[in-house]
């Protein structure tokens, strides 16, 4: 008898392959993958046990976003329920169980899960994984997954306008800053406050405080990330929102979304994050529908604060509190490099303009660059009293900006050495930028004043300040943007 399981026609979808035989013919029949003996007496946690493997290899088309098939794989009342071929487990009987048989490639299953040669490069399971699963359906197939509870908001207070994200238009006549759980838009050439985006539904641009922004390459999308939710704002004569993926129970994002950034074809939009303590997430989104393409949720065990796509758009780096910086290849989610050597977390990423550059800072107070094709260190540059907030590089140069907690922003040689320091701040730094020809350096933080100096004399040319929550120029001159 002839098994067909209720994720596999969901993952033959999702490799958009149409028939499960046809793949079996083209590519030959997957050979088996054997469960590994498991000696445990324990239970088996499906948040932090399961659900990892599962969000590696299956949830990129069985979420409450995509789900293929009608099957959802995020919790085990999901599971259970299964999509239109009925449930993918039965509880105590692993060997009846169709989520096993397909992970296993059963040779009684017409089609494995993940298939084979799939789009989002999904990586089969392995024989520990597999013993793992096998384990949890024994024992009941039971569990529960806390961050699918709804959130109960409550309105952010007046005095908190924190700067935490700051991104320019690839043209460098736009400048985003995310203030409190607002998003500024500004014109840089002229000053003028150009755009305050909301979302119709809630007056304003999110729920919680703007931790990430990217502009995409092409200038006409905004991206910004918050509490388990990213939203993308498109220019069509104005800017609106376009579409948002997670903000509650359906969100494929665990906690905060900290960093974001659009590959080179603005095909996919990068988000990073991930819950203190726990595996960090880093999930790939198809632009312009925000569908999930593909989880790298293995690359880092602890949040993830930064994310940038190579100048080539090959590879991506990542900055996490694991105290690691890895460099990912993009088309087969391998990591290509582990970068170690900070002693806490690190908080920021970038490459130089021509990628034979990659920098990263951290709360250990210092910067450090890497050759990305060997993975070697380069130089090691302190002097920060505090941590080392984020990091940019500076047009086609070699030299980066750095702001930090002493407060203190400053311009640096990538080998080491200052050229200059900007002042007229006295809170917190949290996030700087720089525009793309390198003439204007933005920064911001706690007291959520956007400053912008004169790269080349170092003079404060201007202040965007919270005056009643709303955004006033202080300093009356022009800004040259270009």
């Amino acid at each position: 008898m002839t098994y067909r399981c209720s994720l596999c026609g969901l993952c033959v979808l999702c490799a958009l392959c149409g028939n499960s035989s046809a793949i079996a013919a083209e590519n030959g029949d997957p050979k088996p993958i054997p469960v590994a003996k498991l000696d445990r007496s324990t239970s088996v946690d499906f948040q932090t046990e399961v659900l990892p493997i599962l969000r590696n290899s299956c949830l990129a088309c069985h979420n409450r976003t995509k789900a293929k098939a009608s099957l959802i794989l995020e919790t085990p009342a999901d599971i259970k329920k299964g999509g239109d071929s009925g449930s993918a487990v039965i509880a105590g009987k692993p060997a009846e169980s169709l989520l096993l048989k397909a992970a296993s490639h059963d040779p009684s299953v017409d089609s494995p899960m993940p298939p084979p040669d799939n789009k989002v490069n999904a990586p089969d399971l392995k024989p520990d994984q597999l013993a793992l699963i096998q384990l949890w359906i024994a024992q009941g197939a039971s569990g529960e997954v806390h961050n699918s509870v709804a959130v109960k908001w409550r309105s952010i207070a007046p005095a908190v306008h924190p700067i935490y994200a700051i991104a320019i238009s690839p043209d460098g006549d736009l400048a985003a800053c995310g203030r409190g759980n607002e998003i500024f838009l500004y014109h840089l050439p002229d000053g003028r406050l150009e755009a305050r985006l909301a979302d119709p539904a809630i007056g304003t641009a999110h729920r919680d405080l703007v931790e990430s922004l990217a502009f995409s390459h092409d200038g006409n999308l905004l991206a910004s990330g918050s509490y388990r939710e990213v939203k993308l704002w498109g220019w069509a004569g104005d800017w609106e929102l376009e579409r948002t993926v997670g903000g509650n129970v359906s969100s494929p994002f665990a906690d905060r979304v900290t960093a974001l950034d659009f590959n080179r074809c603005d095909t996919i939009l990068a988000a990073g994050g991930g819950q203190p303590s726990r595996q960090g997430e880093i999930v790939l989104l198809d632009v312009p529908t925000l569908h999930v393409k593909r989880r790298l949720d293995s690359i880092h065990s602890d949040s993830v604060f930064a994310l940038r796509f190579s100048p080539d758009g090959k590879h991506l780096a990542s900055a996490s509190a694991d105290k690691f910086v890895r460099i990912t290849d993009v088309h087969t989610g391998q990591v290509i490099h582990s970068l170690e050597g900070h002693s806490g977390q690190v908080l920021g990423v970038a490459w130089s303009r021509d990628g034979r550059t990659l920098a990263s800072c951290g709360a250990d107070g210092t910067i450090r660059t890497w050759d990305p094709i060997t993975g070697e260190r380069r130089s090691v540059i302190t002097g920060f009293d505090k941590e080392v907030t984020s990091i940019c590089f500076v047009g086609k140069t070699d030299q980066l900006v750095a702001s930090s907690g002493d407060p203190k922003l400053r311009l640096l040689n990538a080998g080491g050495g200052d050229v200059r320091a900007f002042g007229g701040f006295s809170d917190f730094l949290d996030a700087a930028a720089v525009t793309p020809n390198g003439k204007l350096v933005l920064a911001g933080g706690q007291d959520g004043v956007l400053r912008i100096w004169n790269a080349a004399t170092g003079r404060l040319v201007a202040e965007a300040g919270t005056q009643n929550r709303r955004a006033h120029w202080t300093v009356a001159v022009s800004v040259p943007g270009r």
